[in-house]
């Protein structure tokens, strides 16, 4: 039987009678109470009858099991799905817009687990209110932190902290917190450079050997605008060490990165023909400015830029093992804790490594506006696109996303250092600016622009999207499709994106589910809105559209998500003995480094001494691979034959690190005896 209930503060957990039968709980929706239980067959759910305009947030102690939760609406479908940590406390929040029977429901292994209800109280209205709401999960002793500050005309509107800057010695996050604000830190690293332009003893079209000299001169030259709009060509360098089978939080100091542009054999493109986001660049920005200011990169910049604005808790920190005090420690979810500790990048001052508090960035944003320490001029040099020759804008200036948002230009930069997470937007025409900045790496990216929607919903504008004609319609415009899990089948498969050859999506069917997996990606499940459109359930804002064949199946599909990519129905699978032809020892010359391929039945493995396991390689187009393990180090492998059609080297890429040459020795394929491993 079921038992409904006409509520708004009372909440009924029953489970689903269609799941197995764990108990019958009921539970009143105040702070503190909960329910202990136990999944037996790795599912069970828990119905609550809510009112339209509720807040809803708790979270589910994960003592022996590591689950996900599923927050169902009366109408069956997905609202959210959280998964973050492994062990430890997994919240979940959602807002009711429908009356109705709603779902808690709980997947994982067999194992018990405690579920609480922190929250059920109306949506608020007052945007205070609503940010605070929006932290909730974040706001206890176990974990990471993140602060909140909105400015409008020089007033700060909110500044509002939750969870802790310590773990370690229980330190909330507060107002003297100084954060790790990573990329962020670009436009400061810019700026400082255009003060030099300013007093013309830099040019920005200058070559940039003119002040390194001992970096290769390559046959196309790379001036110094190019470094600052991530158009040199030259290549990532955390990628590359990646690659190379070290660690990207390994101290590495700028005459390494200039050695490591000395081994590169050319420029991956011409400069200024193609926009590549690009952390080497800025710091031979940071290099430039320290060998024309004749002193240390963070000392010219607390003394040209920080300490005039007063900004006196702001400063860089020169390597990952720097004391800086009341610093924020960043953390990741871990494997069999809730989190971890996470120091910064190696090599980060320069494109990253600015630590700052919400109240010195208030002073820049001011700066922004009102501008003392450079002319107008300068600011809005930074804050103009780039345009490729192909007439293309990047969207970037010198160290700042440009774009438009409901009808408001505004300029912005996030960061991510291995754990912390930070952004900025400025919305120059109403003086209006949103700064959010955490230590956890699993921290929402759309947290911004929805406080930005809360307090500067006056001056946006709701725009018509222009919408593809094959992009799927809209959750809420498609109700009650029913799709039978058999016509899926003709649509399994893989598809190669054209813009990425390498980024490989797999379709397939598990536990009668829809699933999809991109290249080095977890499988997410998806959800019919059509028989031929389907939302990728976890993804906010993403679906797909099959293109269907009369037969039912696809050659093709669109991937809507920032745009509509296409993606071709890869035909090409290897057998064992074809994937034999690709093993062997390949070493490149430019990273010092050797991998070894060798095949395991139908899959084909990429082994690197420093990695305790294997890449799996999933063919793509013929002699074309991607990786389908979860790490950067190797996306894309395009293998290379000679005139005799015999393999003789690969390129391996991993994003803005591209086709890095392996060239194929005489080897013998070790392969390690298990019996040396056994422990028994």
């Amino acid at each position: 039987m079921r038992i409904f209930a006409k509520i708004s503060n009372l909440l009924l957990f029953l489970p689903i009678l269609c799941l197995p039968l764990i108990g019958f709980s009921q539970i009143e929706g105040k702070k503190g109470d909960s329910i202990t239980d136990r999944l037996v067959d790795g599912e069970i759910a828990y119905e609550i009858a809510l009112d339209s305009g509720r807040y809803i947030a708790g979270f589910v102690e994960q003592e022996a099991v590591d689950v996900r939760i599923d927050i169902i609406d009366p109408k069956g479908e997905t609202l959210h799905s959280f998964d973050a940590l492994n062990r430890g406390r997994e919240s979940f929040y959602f807002d009711t817009h429908s009356s109705g029977i709603y779902s808690v429901k709980i997947l994982g292994d067999d194992g018990s687990f405690q579920l609480q209800i922190q929250f059920n109280e109306p949506i608020a209205s007052d945007p205070q209110k609503r940010v605070r709401q929006w932290l909730q999960p974040f706001n206890h002793e176990g974990s990471p932190g993140v602060g909140v500050a909105v400015f409008k005309d020089s007033k700060t509107q909110i500044e509002t902290y939750a969870g802790m800057a310590n773990l370690s010695y229980q330190i909330p996050m507060g107002s003297n917190t100084r954060h790790n604000i990573g990329s962020t830190s670009k436009h400061f690293t810019a700026f400082g450079l255009m003060l030099l332009v300013e007093k013309g003893v830099i040019s920005l079209t200058d070559d940039v050997r003119k002040y390194i000299p001992e970096l290769p001169e390559f046959s196309d030259t790379v001036q110094v605008h190019n470094l600052l709009n991530h158009t040199s060509g030259y290549r990532e360098f955390i990628n590359t060490v990646l690659m190379m089978g070290q660690h990207p939080s390994t101290p590495l100091d700028r005459k390494k990165i200039i050695e490591m542009i000395q081994h590169q054999p050319a420029l991956q493109n011409v400069p200024g023909s193609e926009f590549n986001y690009n952390n080497t660049a800025f710091s031979l920005v940071a290099e430039i400015i320290e060998r024309v200011s004749e002193e240390p990169f963070e000392r010219y910049m607390e003394r040209a830029v920080f300490l005039p604005l007063e900004m006196e808790h702001t400063q860089y920190r020169s390597n990952n093992q720097q004391i800086i005090p009341n610093r924020s420690v960043g953390y990741a979810p871990a494997e069999d804790n809730a989190y971890q500790e996470v120091t910064d990048l190696g090599g980060g001052m320069g494109p990253g490594g600015l630590y700052t508090t919400l109240s010195d960035f208030k002073k820049w944003m001011n700066h922004f506006h009102d501008p003392t320490l450079c002319r107008p001029e300068t600011l809005k040099k930074m804050m103009t696109s780039d345009t490729l020759p192909s007439g293309k804008p990047t969207t970037y200036g010198y160290g700042l996303f440009i774009q438009e948002y409901k009808g408001q230009r505004y300029i912005h930069h996030g960061g991510a250092d291995l754990a912390h997470r930070s952004h900025m937007m400025y919305f120059p025409e109403i003086n209006g600016a949103v700064v959010v900045q955490s230590n956890a790496a699993n921290f929402p990216a759309d947290l911004p622009l929805r406080i930005a929607d809360l307090y500067f919903d006056d001056h946006f504008t709701e725009e018509a999207e222009e919408r593809d004609s094959t992009e799927a319609e809209p959750k809420d415009s498609i109700s009650n499709f029913e799709y039978e899990l058999e016509e899926f089948e003709r649509l399994c498969g893989r598809y190669e994106l054209r813009i990425s050859p390498g980024f490989i999506l797999r379709f397939f069917i598990e536990d009668d589910k829809m699933m999809a997996q991109a290249t080095g990606q977890p499988a997410l499940e998806l959800e019919a809105l059509s028989d031929s459109t389907f939302n990728i359930v976890p993804v906010p804002n993403a679906s797909l559209t099959f293109h269907i064949e009369e037969d039912g199946s696809s050659d093709s599909l669109t991937l809507h998500q920032g745009g509509h990519l296409k993606a071709i129905r890869i035909q090409w699978t290897p057998d064992a003995n074809t994937l034999a032809e690709y093993e062997g020892t390949y070493y490149s010359p430019e990273l010092e480094t050797t991998i070894q391929l060798r095949h395991d039945g139908d899959t084909l493995e990429l082994h690197h001494y420093r990695f305790p396991s294997p890449f799996y390689l999933e063919a793509g187009q013929k002699d074309r691979f991607g990786s389908t393990t979860h790490f950067g180090a190797f996306g894309e492998v395009a293998f290379h034959r000679n005139e005799k059609e015999e393999i003789d080297g690969l390129h391996a890429s991993n994003g803005r690190t591209k086709g890095i040459w392996f060239q194929r020795i005489p080897s013998r394929i070790i392969k390690p005896d298990p019996a040396l491993h056994s422990t028994e």
